[in-house]
C-alpha cells in the first residue's frame, strides 16, 4: 500500500450469528469459520502470504456475577474448545485475544487448570 492509500477494511459475514466480530485488511476468503458460542468465537486465518493462524476472540462473562471459581471453569472450557479446534485444523498456532474478565494471576489464567498461560516477552 503506497502512502496515499487508505486500507478497506472488511468485516466477513458468515452464516453463524456471532457478538464477537472481526475487521480485516485481507481478502474475505482469508478467514475462515471454525467455532461461535458467542463468548468464544474461532477463526481460521489464511494469509495470502505466510502461514495459517488460528484467532480466538474471548468476551467472557464478567465479574459482576462470576465468582473467581466460575471464572476458572469458563477458563477451562475456553482451553478445550481452543485445544479441539487446533485438533481440527491440525496445528497449534494459535492467538487469544480479548476480554477475559480477569486478572493476569488469576487461577483461571495461570492455573494448570484454566488456561494455564505462561507469561513472555
Amino acid at each position: 500500500m503506497t502512502s496515499g492509500q487508505r486500507a478497506q477494511f472488511r468485516v466477513p459475514s458468515f452464516s453463524i450469528p456471532s457478538s464477537l466480530f472481526f475487521f480485516i485488511c485481507y481478502p474475505r476468503r482469508s478467514l475462515k469459520p471454525v467455532y461461535d458460542d458467542g463468548y468464544v468465537v474461532i477463526r481460521r486465518f489464511i494469509p495470502p502470504i505466510g502461514f495459517e493462524v488460528l484467532i480466538v476472540a474471548v468476551h467472557l462473562p464478567s465479574k459482576l456475577y462470576n465468582a473467581n471459581e466460575d471464572q476458572a471453569q469458563h477458563s477451562s472450557r475456553v482451553l478445550q474448545t481452543i485445544e479441539e479446534a487446533e485438533a481440527k485444523v491440525r496445528h497449534t498456532q494459535t492467538v487469544d485475544v480479548g476480554d477475559f474478565n480477569m486478572n493476569p494471576f488469576e487461577s483461571g489464567v495461570v492455573g494448570a487448570a484454566g488456561l494455564h498461560v505462561v507469561s513472555d516477552r
